[in-house]
């Protein structure tokens, strides 16, 4: 799942928005991740880094999502 939804979600954006497509991580709406969201940031002299965790917790048997 994670292997499909990254490179999902940077070649939806390459597609729409081409080689700038960068500027663009937080505002694509194309494409909802199956697995875990982007919320991608800009990092000072060293790139980009993505700030989204999943948060999962077994509740009577069965794992819920908590974020």
């Amino acid at each position: 799942f994670i292997g499909y939804d990254l490179c999902r979600y940077f070649f939806e954006l390459l597609h729409k928005y081409g080689i700038n497509f960068q500027y663009y991580f937080n505002k694509n709406d194309l494409y909802k991740p199956l697995y875990s969201n982007f919320v991608i940031i800009k990092k000072e002299n060293s790139g980009w880094e993505n700030n989204y965790i999943n948060i999962y917790k077994y509740d009577n048997y069965k794992l819920k999502k908590v974020n």
